[in-house]
């Protein structure tokens, strides 16, 4: 039941897929007499055939289908009014008015059949009402579809009104919603058709009513109505304790401009030369009835000037480039579209995080899901109809085989799909999928055509909000107060409110030290003012938000490293040189290798810290004398000692090591010793080295880059007087050897040489 409601109200179109009567405009004279027969059904899915009666209105000359559905009227006259009634086990009771052709006609249909419970729900559901259906009264209920599509889907902004035995009663608006049961009544403010396409009237006087639509233009017909004076009157019978269905198609022939753009999915890069052709009109053989084709310019915008209300399939090429093929339709306005296209290594790379290898001679279906704000939904199931092949869900950047529908990241992928046309179904419990320009939608079913060695693209717009991934601070953070035109104040604005934001809410920063919240906040902000410059598109979506669930939702769906500093917090020292020096351009990789190879040093650094690393760039190491650097490498101790010049066990930013020499400072205590520490041209010059970069932040301290290694004092010359037990021994022992003088007198007297003569012997 909680599905019915979204099936029969909102997905009336596909009702009237096989419902039009071709011969329903020949004429005949009046004298003719035709028979009435064909096939008719109750569409609710999974459900058996209704019974209906079936009249020619205001006689007596009526039947009613058998168990198969199949009717026959005999003697009826050319181009008759005629009723399907059809009344259910729990009282609902639904009239369909249609004409006859004027020749003898088979006319299979296929009827939208609502149960009395719903009914009640709407009527009582419509502003001013003080209960449900009225079996006393009349209801009448209307349907606007689009009849240029060949998918027939509900026309927003369309004006009804109506004349009859009881006009002036208002007019209800279906609005399509997120939550059960899937529509809701438009408030009195709602005064046109929303992508339902539908609305009524209820508890009526019986009779002879008709309808009046303002489509913007368009010309309509009837599916279920009888024809009024012009293509926009139709009349509908009133009949007492009944609801009485009109449905009408309208079409223009205005052409409208569609302007698109296509960026090189990886390279984030306008695309040129690449050929968009938007195809419509498929004839029997598989071809198209009519191509419009033009080429991509330097900025990878492209302009096709297109038929109104029509169905398009849009298909981009360019060599070295997978075929990409999208789906949109037209309606009176002029369409912007943005594709991509993407080199084909992309889509194997794809396809082999999926565990699947390629297939050349299949295709492959993209389904990007998301509401109508652009926001990436997530928890949606997504089938091809017919098919066992099961979706690949992207989380993130990745596809996660693990996951059974979509995440955050609101995408799904099919790979290896035989060439044909397709029903994807895009299904989550509570939520609604509707019509939208990019896409051949109805209801939940979206038609996705597959060519072989090409991508297709469904971008599928549901009524839906986003799971939130972090909720709001206890203490609310002001949204950015952005003044159009003043970037500095913008760039201000939006990055205290998202830096805010992720200081209170982001996982990773669950118990960090104060250190860490301290230094996360100064790195996200100078990050933040850099992607200000670099990217004011960012910018101006930050300045719209207003919760801080919405602005870091898009940082870490959007942007990988805020995904991953949110998600888990700054990396340690070890854990950022090492990235650093893995990175394809990196030049710390010579240090970063003695690091790897000292224990003590390793766990000197993986510390908790705060510390400081002064990090030599390999330029550095490159400067010093072959002999030294080999030493180095080869002497573990000497290595140590020298790493340890370069670590101090205090965190110290680069603006706290400029105040401290301001200060006074002019040496620092490393681990090592003791360095000098100055400004000089306003660089600071630690050790010797001149710092080059600052403020790479991590969890335990920080590094700055330097352009030279500090190297341990070489000893000095008045060093061994420092140490005078030991070192003064060898002065002690001069006069010792200088003792021959002294001892040329002892040599004079024969009686000490006598002892030593004696004690030789």
């Amino acid at each position: 039941m909680k599905n019915l409601l979204k099936i029969t109200v909102l997905g009336l179109s596909l009702a009237l897929a096989a419902c039009g009567d071709d011969d329903s405009s020949s004429s005949s004279s009046g004298g003719d007499t035709i028979a009435y027969s064909g096939l008719s059904a109750q569409w609710i899915a999974g459900t058996p055939s209704a019974t209906f009666t079936v009249c020619v209105h205001g006689t007596e000359n009526c039947t009613t289908t058998d168990e198969d559905g199949a009717f026959t009227l005999e003697g009826v006259a050319a181009n008759s009014e005629v009723i399907f009634t059809f009344v259910g086990e729990d009282n609902a009771r639904i009239a369909f008015p249609i004409v006859t052709g004027a020749e003898d006609t088979t006319a299979d249909r296929t009827f939208t059949v609502v149960t009395r419970a719903i009914a009640d729900i709407l009527v009582a559901s419509a502003p001013g009402a003080t209960g449900g259906v009225d079996d006393t009264k009349s209801i009448l209920t209307f349907y606007v579809g689009n009849g240029g599509y060949d998918l027939l889907s509900g026309l927003a902004g369309v004006t009804a009104s109506y004349d009859g035995p009881q006009a002036g009663e208002p007019i209800n608006y279906i609005v399509p919603i997120a939550d059960e049961p899937g529509v809701a009544i438009g408030t009195q403010d709602v005064t046109e058709t929303t992508s339902a396409g539908n609305g009524f009237i209820a508890n009526i006087e019986p009779g002879d009513y008709t309808f009046s639509f303002d489509a913007g233009g368009r010309s309509c017909a009837p599916d279920f109505a009888w024809p009024g004076s012009d293509s926009t009157t139709f009349r509908v019978p009133g009949l007492e304790g009944f609801a009485t269905f009109t449905f009408i198609r309208c079409t223009t022939e205005e052409t409208v401009t569609v302007s698109g753009a296509v960026t090189d999915l990886l390279a984030s890069e306008p695309v040129a030369g690449a050929e968009i052709c938007a195809h419509s009109g498929l004839n029997d053989d598989g071809t198209y009835a009519d191509s419009n084709c033009a080429t991509t310019a330097e900025d990878g915008t492209v302009e096709h000037t297109l038929a109104g209300d029509t169905q398009y399939l849009v298909e981009a090429t360019k060599d070295g480039f997978l075929t990409v093929i999208g789906t949109f339709q037209t309606l009176m306005a002029d369409l912007t579209w943005a594709g991509w296209l993407s080199p084909a290594e992309d889509i194997i790379l794809a396809a082999a995080t999926a565990g699947v290898t390629v297939d050349d001679e299949k295709g492959h279906i993209v389904v990007s899901v998301r509401n109508e704000s652009n926001q990436l939904l997530d928890g949606y199931a997504i089938s091809i109809e017919g098919s066992e092949l099961a979706a690949a869900y992207n989380d993130g950047a990745l596809l996660d085989p693990s996951l059974e529908a979509t995440s955050r990241s609101g995408l799904a992928a099919f790979f290896n799909v035989d060439a044909g046309t397709y029903t994807v179904n895009v299904v989550k419990e509570g939520a609604l999928c509707v019509t939208n320009a990019t896409s051949w939608a109805f209801g939940s079913g979206y038609t996705a055509p597959v060519r072989a060695n090409a991508v297709t693209g469904i971008v599928v717009t549901c009524i839906d909000t986003p799971s939130p991934l972090f909720g709001e601070p206890e203490e609310p953070i002001a949204a950015p107060a952005c003044v159009e035109g003043d970037a500095e104040t913008n760039c201000t604005e939006a990055c205290n409110f998202f830096v805010g934001c992720a200081i209170a809410l982001c996982p990773g920063l669950d118990g960090a030290s104060e250190w860490e919240m301290t230094s996360s906040e100064t790195a996200s902000m100078a990050l933040c003012k850099e992607t200000c410059e670099a990217q004011p598109a960012l910018l101006d979506i930050v300045c719209q938000h207003t919760t801080c669930n919405e602005t870091l939702t898009f940082g870490v769906t959007t942007v990988e490293a805020t995904a991953n500093a949110c998600n888990n917090g700054l990396p340690t020292i070890l854990e950022a040189a090492a990235a650093s020096a893995a990175a394809e351009e990196s030049n710390v990789t010579q240090v970063v290798g003695l690091v790897t190879e000292s224990e003590s040093v390793q766990s000197i650094l993986g510390a908790e810290g705060p510390m400081t690393v002064f990090l030599p760039v390999d330029e550095a190491f490159a400067a010093l004398d072959m002999g030294l650097l080999e030493m180095v490498g080869s002497d573990p101790a000497l290595r140590d000692s020298v790493l340890s010049y370069h670590v101090v066990e205090a965190g110290l930013p680069a603006a706290a090591v400029v105040a401290a020499i301001e200060g006074g400072m002019s040496t620092v205590d490393t681990i090592g010793g003791t360095i000098s520490l100055e400004l000089v041209d306003g660089k600071v010059v630690v050790g010797g080295a001149e710092v080059i970069a600052t403020d790479i932040f991590a969890k335990n301290g920080v590094i700055h880059l330097i352009d030279s290694v500090i190297l341990p004092p070489a000893p000095t010359e008045e060093e061994p007087s420092e140490e005078e037990p030991s070192e003064e021994e060898p002065s002690e022992e001069e006069p010792a050897e200088e003792e021959p003088a002294e001892e040329e007198p002892a040599e004079e007297e024969p009686a000490g040489e006598e002892p030593a003569e004696d004690n030789g012997e």
